[in-house]
This record gives structure tokens, C-alpha cells and sequence, in this order.
């Protein structure tokens, strides 16, 4: 890495952070929604009217990029944490999809405007990489999921992406993203989630009460380690979804399980059985699903069967 790079890295996290605002255990991006590519691509990818981005001086063997979306309360994530496109824990992304990697930093509060507001500004990268002739793929965990597919029904004229890959994300049971336009768009979806996951429960309160309840409870559920009980599923499978992927760990707790979903292990092994697994009747038949189980103590003992979902 040279000095140039470094400072101009620098430099960029210090604006983000300047942006950043942090409120008890949240942390809320007050910035304008925006791409963070990875170092050495620092300041080729510029903004011009309209929320439109122009690669600059574009490499010819540059024909795809992934780009990582953090979900609710962890812009953080962008910056030094899972989203991050120089972290090395994500070399299974680069090579099971596609490098470059670019994180998308949104302002992550937990309301639908925010996801609105973020989903719109991706679509119009999406679009931007598009006429470019760069081929998009997605990962978003958590809301950045949400965030992700309304992106994708939001995109114009004959505009896809290849890959989405949603982890622990939320099926939010007020969603009115047509399922059709997110199948039209989009190569292959793959849903990873958890029943140990009771973060989703929370995302998924309906009303504005429950919320507001459950941000109450929360330092005494803390504290007496409670965890929250759902009177409904909350871990419905994405109607849009090609390929259902379960995964279980034995060292997974109420909360560890949420963030599970982008461990570079689970997500090193998901990937790996899934190229390698004949999955072609999951296509065809939506109620069956990929079951992963997984040891995170250990180097890589894990099993991999079919289940069909209640």
C-alpha cells in the first residue's frame, strides 16, 4: 500500500466518521448514503448530478463487483468490521463471487424511511455500474438485506445484478417489494438464516408499541438473559429466494447467532457446499431447504442434509 493510498483512506474514513453519531449501543450514519471501495480503487469511483457515479480511468479486466451492505445500527461495519472491502476474513467472498469488493454506508436507524431512502441511492449505483458494463452482485446482512432487495425492484429499463445473498435478514411481514421484480432482476437469490436468530424477532415487531416495549425490556433481558418469544415465525423464507440455506452452530447464542450469518467460516463453508451440491430439485420445489450445521470450536466439523420447512 502506498503513502498516497493510505492517506487518501485516511482521509475518507475520517469524513464517514465525522458523519457517524453513537447513541447508547446504536450508531447512526448522519451522511448521504455511499459507496467505499476498496484501497486500491480509492477515488476512481466519483459522484456526479443526479446520484449518478462514473468509474474513472476503468481497468478493462474490471467487469463485476460485489457490493456488501450492512444492516440496522452498523455502519461501522464499513469501516473496520465485516463490510469492510480491505478486510481479509473476506477473501471467501472474492473468491466465490467476485472482487472488487465496495461496502454501501447508510444511515443503518431502524425505520423504513432510512431503508427507503438507502435502497434508492444503491439502485442508482447499481444502475450507474451497469451502464458502465460492471455486473453487480449483493450481500446484505441483517435490514442491509432489505435494504439490497428493494434496491434491486427499484431498478429501470433492461438493469440486473448476478448474485444476492441475504444474511439473518428480516422477512418483514408489512413488505410490498414485488416478488416478481426481484426474480426478473436477479441471477440467483440465496437466503441464509438461523433459528437461534432472535434478533429477526425484534426487527419483526409489527407496531410501534412493540418496539417500544422491547427497547424497554431490553437492559433487563440483558441482564437476566431472557430471551424474547415470538407468537409468530420469524424466520420465513424469502418468497423471491431460489436457494433456502438453515444453518445451525453450537456456539450460538440469542445474539451471536444474528452475526453467525457473515462469519467468514459459515459463509466459507454455505458457499462451498452449495457449489458443490446438486440442488437443482430445491428449485423446483420451494418448500425444501439447504440444513447446514456447523462447529465453530472446531477447524470444520459440520453436516449438510436436506429438510423440507414446515
Amino acid at each position: 500500500m502506498g503513502v498516497g493510498a493510505s492517506i487518501q483512506k485516511g482521509c475518507l474514513e475520517k469524513q464517514i466518521k465525522q458523519c457517524m453519531r453513537t447513541t447508547g449501543m446504536q450508531d447512526i450514519f448522519e451522511g448521504t448514503p455511499q459507496p467505499i471501495v476498496e484501497e486500491k480503487y480509492q477515488g476512481q469511483l466519483v459522484k456526479q448530478e443526479g446520484g449518478k457515479w462514473q468509474w474513472k480511468d476503468k481497468p478493462r479486466d474490471l467487469t463485476s463487483v460485489t457490493i456488501l451492505i450492512h444492516g440496522t445500527w452498523a455502519p461501522r461495519a464499513a469501516l473496520n468490521g465485516w463490510a469492510d472491502p480491505d478486510n481479509p476474513n473476506n477473501a471467501v467472498i472474492r473468491s466465490q463471487l467476485c472482487k472488487p469488493l465496495m461496502a454501501f454506508i447508510w444511515r443503518g436507524d431502524d425505520k423504513p424511511k432510512d431503508r427507503e431512502d438507502a435502497s434508492l441511492a444503491l439502485s442508482q449505483l447499481i444502475m450507474s455500474l451497469n451502464a458502465q458494463n460492471i455486473k453487480v452482485h449483493l450481500i446484505g446482512h441483517s435490514h442491509g438485506g432489505n435494504v439490497a432487495r428493494n434496491a434491486v425492484a427499484k431498478l429501470e429499463g433492461k438493469v440486473s445484478i448476478g448474485q444476492l445473498v441475504t444474511l439473518a435478514t428480516p422477512v418483514l411481514s408489512d413488505d410490498t417489494v414485488e416478488i416478481k421484480k426481484i426474480e426478473d432482476r436477479t441471477d440467483f437469490h440465496m437466503h441464509v438464516f438461523s433459528e437461534d436468530d432472535k434478533v429477526v424477532t425484534l426487527a419483526r415487531a409489527q407496531s410501534a408499541a412493540q418496539r417500544l416495549l422491547h427497547a424497554a425490556l431490553r437492559p433487563l433481558r440483558r441482564q437476566a438473559k431472557i430471551v424474547p418469544k415470538s407468537s409468530e415465525s420469524c424466520h420465513r423464507k424469502y418468497p423471491s429466494a431460489d436457494l433456502q440455506v438453515r444453518f445451525k452452530t453450537k456456539v450460538a447464542g440469542p445474539v451471536q447467532a444474528h452475526s453467525d450469518a457473515y462469519d467468514c467460516k459459515v459463509l466459507e463453508l454455505i458457499f462451498e457446499r452449495v457449489r458443490g451440491q446438486d440442488y437443482g430439485a430445491l428449485l423446483h420445489d420451494k418448500t425444501l431447504c439447504l440444513e447446514v450445521d456447523i462447529d465453530l470450536r472446531a477447524p470444520f466439523a459440520s453436516d449438510l442434509d436436506l429438510y423440507e420447512d414446515d
